[in-house]
């Protein structure tokens, strides 16, 4: 009886440590420790800049910063003539930035973002004060046709600013952002560049910036600074 009893205790210390691994191995799947770092993607043309950095921590928390400035003439050129319109009230261009904090999961051979609410700029303020803008600039010949006096200027700003919040929202331009928010995407990694294939095919090529920092200073030291928080950034 004896015997069978520490069988038992051996079968069953057994299993749970099996179990506890096969949750880990879970675990590190669903967190792949080779997406951990931050990840530079830059798309760059005569008329703008897109500048795209991800950062994917341990815990499955991720951060993103996009930046795109683009300029008066890549607006002038646009097939759109409400863009075009663009360039006539901001002669210096547009430059978007986004910035939100999300989660990050992946497999094998897919990840998954979540970043649920994002912070929209442009041109250094919000999506409000860029819709302002707008109205103000359209609103000005109508107030000048009818004469208004400048007590009754705000209403008719604020006719435009309605007009304009029906067909562009704060949402409309980050879901375009984050066109695969909350979905898989395919990924694999290739010399230290992280490939991101949309449904569409098409691949954007992220490099690793940490793995950059670790060449320059040392596996030993990056090792004792990242274990201090630090963040990896290369210019």
């Amino acid at each position: 009886m004896a015997r069978i009893d520490l069988i038992t205790r051996i079968t069953t210390t057994a299993l749970v440590t099996w179990l506890c691994l096969l949750m880990l191995h879970g675990a590190a799947d669903a967190q792949s420790p080779l997406l951990l770092g931050e990840w530079h993607n830059v798309q760059a043309s005569e008329n703008f800049d897109l500048d795209s950095r991800l950062m994917l921590h341990e815990g499955g928390v991720a951060h993103v910063e996009l930046a795109g400035p683009f300029s008066q003439a890549y607006l002038a050129a646009s097939d759109d003539e409400d863009v075009q319109q663009l360039a006539d009230i901001f002669p210096d261009g547009l430059r978007v930035q986004i910035v939100a904090d999300g989660t990050w999961t992946a497999t094998d051979d897919s990840l998954t973002l979540d970043f649920p609410d994002p912070d929209l700029m442009i041109n250094g303020g919000n999506f409000e004060a860029f819709i302002t803008t707008i109205a103000t600039a359209l609103a000005a010949p109508v107030i000048r046709q009818l004469n208004l006096p400048p007590d009754q200027e705000p209403a008719v700003i604020a006719t435009f600013v309605g007009l304009l919040e029906e067909d562009l929202t704060e949402q409309d331009v980050t879901d375009q952002a984050f066109a695969n928010n909350g979905q898989p995407v395919a990924y694999r990694l290739e010399q230290g560049a992280l490939i991101l294939t949309d449904a569409d095919g098409v691949d954007a090529r992220w490099h690793s910036l940490t793995a950059a920092s670790v060449e320059m200073m040392g596996w030993g030291q990056f090792k004792r600074r990242t274990a201090a928080g630090a963040v990896w950034k290369t210019e």
